[in-house]
This record gives structure tokens, C-alpha cells and sequence, in this order.
């Protein structure tokens, strides 16, 4: 059976990152164990690295992951390097789809700082746990005009649409398992951010 949590975080980390990952092993990533961190008890949380690079880095990331219940190698480790930010991305959600059970999956990335108590506290306050279509982030300003000539061409209009802007978002497991099966006749830009915007736009959804 896949362990459940209420909150995953996966940390999409280069396999040449290995400095970031223990900086946030010996940082925020313990908070989830602290005695400091009240909303922590009343919650499970997961972190989890899954790695990306090139093929020759497979070796030592595998054995990083033997020393560490955090790091995990997907199989297509090694297409990373000729894929898109979005794919990129949406591979190693089909991995933590496979992998675990979660309610909400947070999606960051090495250099990001989670301040976990008070996502935990937000999630609570703003009564987010309840929202099975959660998709959640940094929405200011995103609905300018479009700079990516791709996207008036695919949707024919010239200001974006709301994305959660930058390389740290919230998606509920149904959201994440929707983006999981679309293939390859959906739509996708050169910015990650956009692209999950894009092609979360016509399912209903929490923001």
C-alpha cells in the first residue's frame, strides 16, 4: 500500500544539486519534527527529492537515495536533459502519483524555502483541506499581456489567463491526476508556470 500524507512536498531537484538537498535536510525540512511546530502534529507531511539530470549522474544519485529516504531516481532519469520544463514536471508528478497517497502535493524546487508551519496553519485557517480542487499559488499580476507569441496562436486571445506564477504551486491529488493523464495532444509553452495554467483552464477548479 502507498503511505498516505496530508501534505507531500516534492522538491524537483538536478542531480547536480546535491548541496541544496542536504541544506534543506538540515533546515526547514526537520521543522516537520519539531516540537516548535504545533500545526505539524496535527498533520502528516512528506518531503521528497526527485531527481533529474543526465545519464552519467544516475550512479551517485542512486546511491544518495540509499543513504536517504527522501531521494528517488524515476526510471526516465535520464531524458530529463532533452525535455521541457513542463515535462520535466509533470514526470515526476506521475512518479509521486505512483508512489504515494496524498491530499494536497506541494511542488517546489531546490533554492525554495517552505516555512511549513505556516502552510500548515494556512491550509487550516483557510479551510483548504476541504477543497478537492485545489490549485493554489502566486497569482498576482499574472493575467497581463502575453509575451509568449505561442500563446495568442494556441488560445487566440492576448492576456494570459490566471496561473500560479513561478516554480512553487499547490495542486490537489485530483487536480495533479488530471494533469498526469493528459497527453501529448494538449498544449505546451516554454514556461512551465504558464503551461500548468493553460492546461488546468478548463477544469473546474479552487484558486
Amino acid at each position: 500500500d502507498r503511505p498516505f500524507y496530508d501534505l507531500l512536498i516534492m522538491v524537483q531537484s538536478h542531480a547536480s544539486h546535491f548541496g541544496g538537498r542536504q541544506a534543506i535536510r538540515e533546515s526547514w525540512m526537520g521543522y516537520s519534527t519539531s516540537r516548535f511546530c504545533q500545526a505539524c502534529r496535527q498533520r502528516s507531511v512528506r518531503t521528497v527529492f526527485i531527481i533529474t539530470g543526465e545519464k552519467h549522474d544516475r550512479a551517485a544519485c542512486l546511491k544518495e537515495a540509499r543513504q536517504h529516504n527522501d531521494t528517488f531516481v524515476p526510471d526516465k532519469f535520464d531524458q530529463a536533459s532533452n525535455s521541457t520544463g513542463y515535462a520535466e514536471t509533470i514526470g515526476s508528478v506521475r512518479f509521486v502519483l505512483d508512489h504515494f497517497s496524498f491530499s494536497m502535493l506541494l511542488k517546489i524546487e531546490t533554492n525554495s524555502w517552505v516555512f511549513l508551519d505556516r502552510v500548515l496553519e494556512t491550509f487550516s485557517s483557510q479551510q483548504l483541506w476541504s477543497m478537492s480542487r485545489l490549485y493554489g499559488g502566486n497569482f498576482a499580476g499574472t493575467a497581463a499581456r502575453a509575451d509568449d507569441v505561442k500563446w495568442k496562436e494556441y488560445t487566440g486571445v492576448d492576456r494570459y489567463t490566471f496561473f500560479a506564477s513561478g516554480p512553487n504551486y499547490v495542486l490537489s491529488r485530483p487536480l495533479a491526476e488530471a494533469l498526469a493523464s493528459q497527453g501529448e495532444d494538449y498544449y505546451t509553452l516554454s514556461n512551465e508556470d504558464i503551461t500548468i495554467g493553460l492546461r488546468l483552464l478548463p477544469l473546474k477548479k479552487n484558486i
